[in-house]
């Protein structure tokens, strides 16, 4: 293995250890946090409302026109 690889290695074993210490010590259970239905929370209250303008406003709106235009 080169140094890139054990480095690699390394931060996933120091990141599986960090988050057994935080279940641990602190209570906070990663897997519980990230359900699945706090993901759909999180997702419908910050990341679909921008997105859906994006792919509206931007490849729909400019893209797909654009598009359009180079073939008509």
């Amino acid at each position: 293995m080169n140094n890139s690889q054990k480095g690699f290695i390394k931060t996933i074993f120091l990141t599986v250890i960090g988050l057994a210490l935080l279940n641990i010590f602190l209570g906070i259970d990663l897997v519980d946090y990230l359900s699945k239905e706090r993901l759909l929370e999180f997702w419908n209250e910050s990341i679909a409302g921008p997105l859906s303008y994006l792919w509206n406003e931007v490849v729909i709106g400019i893209i797909w026109n654009f598009i359009k235009g180079l073939f008509s």
